[in-house]
């Protein structure tokens, strides 16, 4: 407390022992310690940590456990990329599976940030691009786009990492509007034929 020598009794005021041992447990009790403390590590998202990013992510619904789909080279024919591999080199496609991974503080706030987003978005494509320019500022092109009846498109004209594409693909935290089957579809512009900031004839694959 501040002021703790108001909350002494007059009867009491003039001890120096009592006093003094008021004074020390004062210091060891200072409440304004705490409520930094609490406020630091619990409920500022941006620097909780631990047990408060937790309980944040209670709030939004989603764990700091993550699911993401294994990758690498697989048994396939006749692919466009060096993804596919002969017999004996690699299991079939549809038979690598997933993980789990317990997930950093760091890329827990990034998580948390995202499904809180989604959760509080008018899921409509304008409100959506506004959501993927705040979220991918600086890296590209990013936007929702519909497609057809009851049907919508992610496009990424840049690279994600791993850990990118599990929050998109395998756990679906990106907002979807209501009844609408919505894909996503990563762009790899060096390597794509098309116009404007693709590649030209004989230099990259069609843009499907």
């Amino acid at each position: 407390m501040l002021n703790v020598e108001k909350t002494i009794i007059s009867q009491y005021a003039n001890s120096e022992r009592i006093c003094a041992i008021i004074e020390k447990m004062n210091e060891w009790i200072d409440p304004r310690i705490s409520i930094q403390k609490f406020y630091s590590d619990i409920f500022d998202i941006a620097t909780a940590k631990g047990y408060g990013l937790d309980v944040w992510g209670r709030i939004v619904g989603v764990g700091r456990k993550f699911k993401t789909t294994n990758s690498g080279t697989v048994f396939g024919f006749e692919a466009s990329t060096d993804d596919f591999t002969g017999f004996d080199n690699a299991p079939f496609a549809f038979a690598t599976g997933s993980s789990i991974y317990e997930l950093s503080d760091d890329a827990y706030r990034t998580l948390i940030m995202v499904r809180a987003m989604s959760n509080i978005v008018y899921a409509t494509a304008p409100n959506i691009n506004a959501l993927l320019r705040e979220l991918f500022a600086g890296r590209g092109r990013c936007y929702y786009l519909t497609i057809g009846e009851m049907r919508g498109r992610y496009v990424f004209e840049f690279p994600l990492d791993a850990f990118e594409k599990s929050l998109i693909e395998v756990n679906g935290l990106l907002p979807r509007p209501t009844a609408v089957d919505v894909d996503f579809y990563i762009c790899d512009l060096p390597n794509t034929f098309g116009f404007q900031n693709y590649q030209p004839f004989n230099q990259g694959v069609f843009n499907s």
